[in-house]
């Protein structure tokens, strides 16, 4: 298991967990709640920097 800790908004710490095949970011506030997201997904290599690419293209 691979975690990370980081800060993305200004009131919550982000604790981002990788498995083999899924990921779970946990956004803990200072009041005790969490808002806890699940991406689920192969870990196939799909592209090189044309994929990047097309994706940033879509943003």
């Amino acid at each position: 298991m691979h975690y990370s800790l980081s800060r993305q908004r200004r009131s919550s710490i982000l604790v981002s967990v990788t498995f083999l095949g899924r990921r779970i970011e946990i956004d803990a506030f200072g009041d005790g709640h969490m808002d806890v997201s699940r991406f689920v997904g192969h870990e196939d290599i799909e592209g090189g920097a044309e994929l990047i690419d097309s994706i940033i293209a879509l943003g």
